[in-house]
């Protein structure tokens, strides 16, 4: 897409006599004026509220001769009419002084800077009206077409629609007599609104109503709608005619049948629902009937169309933005003067806030690239935008419901920045000058002010030297000519067309207000402005802290740069480039901070060194030229074997690169000191653990004199003399045993040796499990120590678990024997016989010797009993060792009385049995006729008798032994 003021200039050159008459006629006739002044008018809401006939003829003139613009009221000398317009007609000559000024059919005539009126013929019609102006053959006569719909505020509205045309003699300043009406074939009347007129605050029948040049074709159309129908008609300027107008295949949705269900009052802010881009290629449509819309006639949608001004068609659009007419609606559109960007408001019902949304397309205008919201505290809505001559978008803003604030107008600066970033300059305080009470409804909109719009515009860079910059110049080459820049600061400059570019020197740096007059061949001209801000260029510089070097050495470079000011959200940075191929890249600093560098050159010779500063404006660079000598130097190096061990420590030192040198000097902070000539060797050793610098010092014929170091490492080993002491040998169960010793100063590992075979090594730990059978076999441990230099300790003490073995005799005695714990150097203060039972270890007797015999070994109701050994450390660590466990178990025996008495002498009255080594039984007892009396498997049970059970009975033992089952049969006897 390729809006107008990108055109390319070879069209008009190929078509040169066609442009040129083209444009001559523009600039004479008013269709082609320049547009630099605008007759505004209010929206007519506070006039006709407040009923202030005093200011109710009152026009707001804004004058874009002067930049910034100027703007004043002015005294309509005519009696108030019923109703305002919201869109009026203000149209200008070459020079852009104001020609014609329409007001709903009342025409305003310039006549010595007065607006003069002419005939109000149209009283009895008021709101609705707007007019547009149209080019003839004669490059004095035009044609405003004007139209009107009838007043809604009367109780017979009928939604009348009128088209009026008129001629105007640009030269004669004044219309003809005859009114010449459009006869479009179309129906008088057409009514779509009145159904629902008591719902609507205003409404148009007719809200569409603007024309389109086609300048490549030089073809006039004229545009509007009739209800929902969107209509073209062609114009043709040689027989002042317009077409038939025909359907653009498009429908408006909502405006001719809204809903009877709306509960919110319907405000049309602006006149027109279509704006179209700077050439015309592209339309902005609001209300489309598309199948968004199909769901409910309540959404009002923005959508994008291309436009074939060749077939008066619209076609491909791309959807926009949409919103509930019950939540808010669209105020205000516009295109900015790059097309590629869309402006338009939008005025919330409910406590959202009110936006400015600024959307950005691709250059082919079918995709959206970003849309940025803009919120405003201080603007409750935008009546009204539009593209003003000054390159500016002018916004109509403010608190329409405040009464206690005054509406504005302000200007976006730069409407085509791309970016999120937006700015509205100071305010316009038009309403201040009416002395109404209800000057909140005091609105300012825009008028139709035909013609093209003429590109001007310029931007800048700083040029980084003496506070200069470069104005770049993008306006219209073909209908500028000449250019006269003011610079701000009281000096101008006059530039040609091919000046496309002029470097301009302040005396000092700051912001500038720089205006830009574009003047076209016939003398009008337009103004463009801008702030600049001219930027102090940093000052790169630096000195070198001597003018010879060596290799290998560092050479130091002292940071003298100046630096005035950081670009915001930037930073200042440094590069240096030091000659040889490296270079220390952007290196970030604050603003008064230096940074002094330092360099190491590997290969002698000279060198240009470079240093550039940024401050994120500007860049200066400083270099000096092959002032840093490198002489040649001996190229340093220690080989130090080895750089880590054991004391004592010798550590063989050389060098490692064969140079050329005079002598040698090797120091260690550990007191050592040698000289060598040349490169000899020599070696150092270190008797004390630490950590130690070695400097080795080489001194080459050129008197330059490198270094190196190394660091020296001297570890404290083992005592390799001493042995580690073991704290015992013990059984933790029968099939683990543990070995704990005392740590070794300096060791980082342990050997664990089992019956003089390795069994583990390098263990960091002071403690080892075995996993190994305990009860079978006493063991012997011992150990030994290393460090990190793998030196070893002698071999610790031995540490011999005890074995205990242990059975019953034919007594029922049970018999302990164990061997001798080793080997504790106090030796074995005393054994300890351990009973094991299930809730607890007790103490059966103390002892010195290695052998038990057990007297109180039957206990009833066991079926065995187990026993431990425990060794008590005599002095020194009261150490402990135990031995494995051992379980004796009891013979089966079952004590069952042969009879007892029941005579009452509380002697041997009922059947108690007694067990050892019974796991489990069963006693059954009989009488003499054989049944079952009684039977129990419960050990503590009794059988008690009667007198009258007097008697012999038979009873049946069955029994589960530690060896086996058991049975057996046999009688007792019940006696009195």
């Amino acid at each position: 897409m390729f809006s107008f003021f990108f055109r390319k200039e070879a069209y008009c050159l190929y078509k040169k006599a066609i442009c040129f008459l083209l444009f001559s006629l523009f600039y004479v006739n008013i269709f082609a004026q320049l547009n630099k002044i605008w007759m505004c008018e209010n929206d007519g809401f506070s006039f006709w509220k407040c009923n202030d006939t005093n200011n109710a003829d009152m026009s707001f003139k804004i004058d874009f001769n002067f930049e910034p613009p100027q703007y004043s009221l002015i005294k309509k000398p005519v009696t108030r009419i019923t109703y305002t317009p919201v869109r009026n007609l203000s149209a200008n000559d070459k020079f852009g002084n104001i020609l014609l000024y329409d007001n709903v059919d009342h025409y305003y005539l310039n006549k010595s800077d007065q607006i003069i009126y002419y005939k109000n013929k149209l009283s009895n019609f008021a709101q609705s009206s707007s007019s547009l102006i149209f080019p003839t053959k004669n490059d004095s006569i035009n044609i405003v077409v004007t139209i009107l719909d009838t007043l809604l505020n009367k109780d017979n509205y009928n939604g009348e629609i009128f088209f009026k045309k008129h001629l105007y003699n640009s030269i004669q300043n004044n219309f003809s007599q005859v009114d010449l009406p459009i006869d479009f074939g179309l129906p008088n009347k057409y009514n779509p609104l009145k159904h629902h007129r008591n719902n609507l605050r205003t409404g148009f029948a007719c809200h569409i109503f603007n024309q389109i040049y086609d300048e490549k074709n030089d073809k006039y159309f004229l545009y509007f709608n009739l209800g929902d129908s969107i209509y073209i008609s062609e114009y043709h300027k040689e027989t002042m005619i317009f077409d038939a107008p025909k359907t653009s295949g498009l429908i408006i949705s909502g405006r001719g049948d809204r809903s009877v269900n709306i509960t919110i009052n319907f405000v049309v802010f602006g006149w027109d629902d279509m704006v179209h881009s700077i050439n015309n290629d592209y339309m902005l449509f609001q209300n489309l009937n598309t199948e968004r819309l199909k769901q409910g006639n309540d959404l009002s949608e923005l959508t994008l169309y291309r436009f074939d001004k060749t077939n008066a068609q619209f076609y491909s659009p791309l959807f926009i933005d949409s919103i509930r007419n019950t939540k808010g609606h669209f105020t205000s559109r516009i295109f900015a003067p790059c097309d590629s960007i869309l402006y338009y408001f939008i005025w919330t019902h409910d406590n959202t806030p009110n936006k400015l949304v600024k959307v950005v397309l691709n250059k082919d205008m079918n995709r959206i690239l970003n849309k940025y919201e803009f919120t405003f505290k201080d603007f409750n809505l935008f009546f009204d935008m539009k593209l003003a001559p000054n390159g500016k978008i002018a916004a109509s803003v403010g608190f329409r419901y405040n009464p206690t604030i005054s509406n504005v107008i302000r200007f976006i600066n730069n409407p085509n920045d791309p970016t999120s970033t937006f700015n509205l300059n100071k305010a316009i305080n038009y309403a201040e000058n009416l002395s109404i009470s209800c000057r909140d409804n005091t609105i300012l909109f825009f008028p139709n002010t035909p013609g093209l719009y003429k590109k001007i515009d310029f931007s800048y860079r700083n040029n980084c030297k003496k506070n200069s910059v470069v104005l770049t110049n993008h306006s219209d080459a073909f209908w500028f000519k000449r250019f006269t820049y003011y610079m701000g600061n009281g000096d101008s400059v006059n530039t040609t067309l091919n000046q496309t570019n002029i470097v301009y020197h302040y005396s000092k740096p700051g912001k500038y207000w720089v205006k830009l007059k574009a003047f076209t061949k016939e003398g009008g001209w337009v103004w463009y402005s801008d702030t600049i801000v001219v930027q102090t260029a940093p000052n790169a510089y630096f000195s070198n802290q001597t003018t010879k070097g060596c290799q290998y050495i560092a050479f130091g470079f002292k940071d003298s740069s100046s630096v005035f000011q950081i670009k915001k959200d930037s930073a200042v940075r440094h590069a240096w480039h030091f000659g040889d191929g490296n270079s220390n890249y952007w290196q970030t600093y604050g603003l008064n901070m230096k940074q002094n560098q330092s360099h190491t050159y590997y290969i002698n010779g000279k060198y240009t060194v470079s240093h550039t500063v940024s401050d994120g404006y500007c860049i200066d660079t400083f270099s000096r030229i092959n002032e840093v000598n490198i002489l040649p130097a001996p190229k340093p190096g220690i080989v130090a074997t080895p750089l880590t061990g054991c004391v004592p420590l010798n550590v063989a030192l050389s060098a490692q690169y064969p140079d050329n040198v005079d002598s040698s000097h090797w120091q260690s902070t550990a007191g050592h000191y040698q000289s060598t000539k040349n490169q000899i060797g020599t070696s150092f050793t270190f008797n004390q653990a630490g950590s130690f610098k070695l400097f080795h010092n080489q001194y080459g014929p050129t008197g330059c004199v490198t270094k190196d170091t190394a660091i020296i490492t001297a570890l404290q080993g083992v005592n390799t003399l001493r042995s580690p002491e073991l704290i015992a040998t013990t059984v933790l169960d029968n099939n683990q045993i543990l070995v704990n010793w005392f740590k070794v100063s300096y060791a980082n590992a342990y050997t664990l040796y089992k019956d003089n075979a390795p069994l583990a090594i390098n263990i960091t730990d002071s403690f080892y499990i075995d996993q190994t059978k305990a009860n079978i076999k006493s063991y012997t441990y011992t150990l030994k120590a290393t460090d990190v230099c793998n030196n070893s300790t002698q071999y610790s003490d031995i540490g011999k678990t005890i074995l205990l073995t242990a059975n019953n005799d034919k007594d029922n005695f049970g018999i302990l024997r164990w061997n001798p714990y080793v080997n504790w150097v106090n030796g074995v203060k005393q054994y300890n016989i351990l009973n094991i039972e299930n809730n607890g270890n007790y103490i059966l007797q103390q002892t010195s010797d290695s052998a038990y015999k057990d007297q109180d070994f039957l206990i009833k109701g066991k079926l065995e009993k187990c026993y431990r050994i425990q060794a008590i450390e005599n002095t020194g660590n009261n150490a402990e060792s135990q031995s494995n466990t051992v379980c004796v178990p009891y013979e089966s025996v079952i004590w069952i009385p042969s009879a007892i008495s029941i005579n009452g002498d509380g002697l041997n009255e009922s059947l108690k049995i007694s067990t050892i080594g019974i796991q489990s039984y069963t006693i059954s007892i009989y009488n003499r006729w054989g049944e079952l009396v009684y039977q129990t498997s419960d050990i503590g049970d009794e059988w008690q008798r009667t007198r009258q059970q007097q008697g012999v009975y038979m009873y049946v033992v069955k029994a589960v032994t530690n060896y086996g089952e058991y049975s057996t049969i046999g009688t007792i006897t019940v006696l009195q």
